[in-house]
């Protein structure tokens, strides 16, 4: 409901009724709608925010980010959770639990990116700031790529591909920032 209508526009009794429980039902779990949201922005973890860089062989970093931009793209409940953070994150004040949320996922997206460009490497050894600024370029690009996705009924699985290998591409070749 939060996801297809907004928060604002999605009320307990629709929730409920989605749910196929009585309103009462959903007040014996939570205060309020608020505190529905707040519930499932705390369980909610995208698997953006946690692929696996092992840095003995990083080489299967690239795989397992392409795996979980797919599923994050992908399954419909992490799309659901894309649609309500950028969704509500956009009415939201700069403090609303959405936005906080959403800078959470930024955070964790970026120390994966990090995680994974310092494994690789590259052609050459990047300063800190050029890791920095490429890990922030990346983000950007992967934030672009969901909010494109998210107002597109295809699957994004024939994007997810190529925009991986041309990421790889350009880091293992230091075409990028070196």
């Amino acid at each position: 409901m939060f996801a297809e209508y907004g928060y604002a526009y999605s009320t307990l009794d629709d929730i409920a009724k989605c749910a196929g429980l009585s309103r009462g039902a959903v007040y014996w779990h939570f205060k309020g709608k608020g505190d529905l949201l707040l519930s499932i922005m705390n369980a909610s973890v995208l698997p953006l925010e946690g692929f696996f860089v092992n840095a003995d062989d990083p080489t299967p970093g690239f795989e397992h980010f392409a795996r979980a931009l797919n599923d994050t793209l992908n399954v419909r409940h992490h799309r659901d959770f894309c649609t309500i953070l950028l969704k509500d994150g956009e009415i939201g004040a700069p403090e609303c639990p959405v936005v906080l949320r959403w800078r959470v996922v930024q955070h964790n997206l970026r120390t994966q990116l990090t995680s994974l460009l310092t494994a690789l490497g590259g052609s050459t050894q990047r300063t800190t700031v050029q890791l920095n600024a490429l890990t922030h370029l990346m983000s950007m690009c992967i934030t672009g790529l969901v909010i494109e996705s998210l107002h597109s009924p295809d699957s994004t699985e024939t994007l997810t591909g190529p925009f991986v290998h041309t990421l790889q591409k350009l880091v293992s070749d230091g075409a990028v920032l070196a």
